[in-house]
């Protein structure tokens, strides 16, 4: 399957940039990234790790600088869109940028066109949602037309087991107060949540937040704030019963000033790991994607 994935290139754009690393995991040197996402790359920070830092996003921590560098022919596109030589036409970052659209729509039907939507805003955009499939993240009703989509985490981050030595009730980040936000490198930032029974987030630009999955690939539980307010389709798989009871003992240990009960900390914990591998992960959000796609045409 031959994909030609049009974002905005070299700028972070957490939905379109998870998806993507999705399916090159899955599809390699089939899915065709134009222009390249150089951010996404290895080879863009190897003289100098730390120039992540300088991509702003949250320093640069997670999404970026993960994928080997592959062979990829970005040679000639318009004459492929012509020929129809791409399976698939994703638009990583539709609410920003739409290139060669009105090529595209020209000679790909409605199920061979994807636009993302990874938008903070729950608006949508009327005017493409029936010349495509469109997915949105800041989902807050159902729409005809419309598919939810989330955040995931990359599946090299996610933890095999919840670490055994916890030192702390809470981490020390708290995306409440910016002063906690102390860590210069991606190490130091995961430990910070896997030292900790709980990591605190909440919403902020929107329900949606790389930090909810950061938290859970850690061995962490999320102290999700206000999470009962989260609409449906919004963080739609999220386990949100399991955060609602997390919340709630989470509550408690700040009342009391208390760690938990062990046996249920350790049993829930495992619990939403283990969906987090199999539910969370890029790769996961790829295969969504496609699958609905499939379903579709």
């Amino acid at each position: 399957m031959n994909i030609l994935y049009l974002s905005q290139g070299n700028y972070p754009e957490y939905q379109g940039d998870l998806l993507f690393l999705g399916l090159r995991k899955l599809l390699g040197a089939a899915v065709v990234d134009a222009p390249k996402i150089s951010i996404l790359y290895e080879e863009t920070f190897a003289d100098d790790p730390n120039a992540k830092r300088k991509i702003g996003w949250g320093n640069g921590f997670t999404v970026y600088g993960l994928l080997p560098s592959l062979e990829i022919d970005r040679t000639d596109i318009p004459q492929k869109i012509q020929k129809q030589f791409f399976d698939l036409i994703i638009y990583g970052c539709s609410y920003r940028t739409k290139p060669l659209l009105a090529l595209v729509l020209q000679y790909y039907p409605r199920n061979k066109i994807v636009f993302i939507d990874g938008d903070d805003a729950s608006t949508i955009e009327k005017e493409i949602v029936f010349r495509g499939m469109y997915f949105k993240r800041e989902l807050e009703k159902t729409t005809h037309g419309v598919f939810p989509i989330a955040f995931a985490a990359p599946d090299s981050i996610i933890l095999d087991t919840v670490p055994q030595q916890k030192t702390r009730i809470f981490s020390i980040c708290d995306p409440r107060d910016r002063s906690t936000y102390i860590y210069k490198d991606e190490e130091s930032y995961y430990n910070g949540y896997q030292e900790a029974l709980f990591g605190v987030t909440t919403k902020k630009g929107g329900w949606d937040a790389l930090r909810h999955y950061e938290i859970l690939a850690n061995g962490c539980i999320p102290d999700f704030h206000n999470i009962e307010n989260c609409p449906l389709l919004t963080c739609w798989n999220l386990p949100k019963y399991e955060l609602l009871i997390a919340q709630r003992i989470a509550f408690q240990c700040r009342k009391k000033k208390q760690p938990p009960n062990m046996d249920q900390y350790t049993e829930l914990s495992n619990m939403l790991l283990t969906y987090t591998q199999k539910h969370l992960s890029d790769v996961a959000l790829a295969k969504y994607v496609l699958d609905t796609v499939r379903k579709n045409q």
